[in-house]
């Protein structure tokens, strides 16, 4: 089942850590609440509070999240064994991004990592923060 909340990115520090002076980026992301707004009500219902914080090195996340603060997301979860993808490549083959990239597409608009059902990766309960 896919469980979707709803955050708003709060806080955006840069950090540095031990003795090789490791250095990175903080963002917190927190549950929001407008109780103007129908679908935070609903939201609100569900989980009505929470946060999250990541530590990235990563200069692509870091530039691409650095102008988000105070911008909403929904955070999608879903379980690894019920995610019906591939798995990620080992990390000898992963790219600078450090994401996954999509695999080649074949001449009729197909890949090789078509994932297995019916093709609506989306559909499920709705839990929501």
């Amino acid at each position: 089942m896919m469980t979707r909340a709803k955050f708003m990115l709060t806080a955006h520090t840069e950090m540095a850590y031990g003795p090789d002076g490791w250095r990175g980026h903080e963002f917190k992301f927190s549950a929001q609440y407008d109780p103007s707004i129908p679908e935070d009500q609903r939201f609100a219902v569900a989980s009505p509070s929470g946060s999250m914080t990541i530590q990235v090195d990563n200069p692509t996340v870091i530039e691409a999240w650095s102008p988000m603060l105070g911008k909403q997301f929904y955070l999608d979860f879903t379980s690894e064994d019920e995610a019906n993808t591939p798995p990620a490549p080992a990390p000898e083959t992963m790219p600078q991004s450090g994401l996954p990239t999509q695999p080649d597409s074949e001449p009729d608009g197909t890949t090789d990592a078509e994932p297995a059902g019916d093709g609506d990766a989306t559909t499920g309960g709705e839990l929501s923060s």
